[in-house]
């Protein structure tokens, strides 16, 4: 039972390891699902970025979806061409697009849907890296103490692996408050992205594998303590003949 629990722990925090470093790569935090829209929240929130770098043309887009680190926009007037880049610390991102596959034009261009909250997407940043650091140090503890049976090493694990749920939850709450429900009408032309759901579902996850590291640690404990008490009986009883 006492390997059971630490397996299961293991495996937990496995997975939400696993998600959260999905979520945490991929690009798809907000996803504006009407990129076109007129709506004068929509052009507020992401409005239209015109380059005219390249002579006698005209390139017109806005943002399409954005991550933790990359934002993708998509051109407006020439059918659905989309350009992906970098998102810096003050929330710039060069755009570059191609023509005739040898003229390159680029531009820095604030990404506008995280412009509106810079300094809370940055501390998302720190926030999500941060966890993934306590995340990757507790999936290894719980791993090893489901292997060695040690609650010492279980306990530890699970600390760690608590810290990065609460980390993680922070970020989420951070990400979500600012980026999108403090966006006046998001909901009507964005939504949330499946790799940000893939962050909101891990840290509840790894809270669990948490718990039951704990409590594995525990029975460890209490397994190990009447081991001693066997093995270490300074008054043994008198024989019975």
């Amino acid at each position: 039972m006492v390997n059971f629990v630490s397996l299961v722990s293991a495996v937990l925090a496995i997975i939400a390891l696993i998600l959260s470093a999905v979520g945490m790569a991929t690009n798809h935090w907000v996803d504006v699902t009407a990129p076109r829209s007129t709506a004068a929240t929509a052009l507020a929130a992401n409005p239209v970025i015109t380059n005219t770098a390249l002579p006698g043309l005209t390139i017109s887009y806005n943002v399409h979806h954005y991550g933790l680190w990359v934002g993708c926009h998509v051109e407006r007037s020439f059918g659905e061409q989309r350009s992906c880049a970098y998102i810096g610390n003050r929330c710039y991102s060069e755009v570059c697009w191609i023509r005739n596959n040898r003229d390159t034009t680029c531009r820095d261009a604030k990404v506008a849907l995280a412009d509106a909250s810079c300094g809370a997407y940055q501390a998302t940043r720190v926030l999500v890296c941060l966890g993934m650091i306590a995340l990757v140090m507790g999936t290894s503890l719980l791993v090893v103490a489901s292997c060695v049976s040690s609650g010492r090493v279980g306990a530890s694990g699970a600390g760690a692996t608590l810290l990065a749920s609460l980390l993680l939850c922070i970020a989420f709450v951070v990400f979500y408050v600012n980026a999108y429900a403090g966006v006046d009408g998001a909901s009507e032309w964005a939504r949330l992205g499946w790799s940000f759901v893939l962050l909101i579902i891990s840290w509840p996850v790894a809270a669990v594998a948490a718990v039951l590291g704990a409590l594995g640690a525990v029975m460890v404990r209490h397994k190990d303590d009447g081991v001693e008490d066997i093995r270490y009986d300074d008054n043994p009883g008198e024989p019975v003949y």
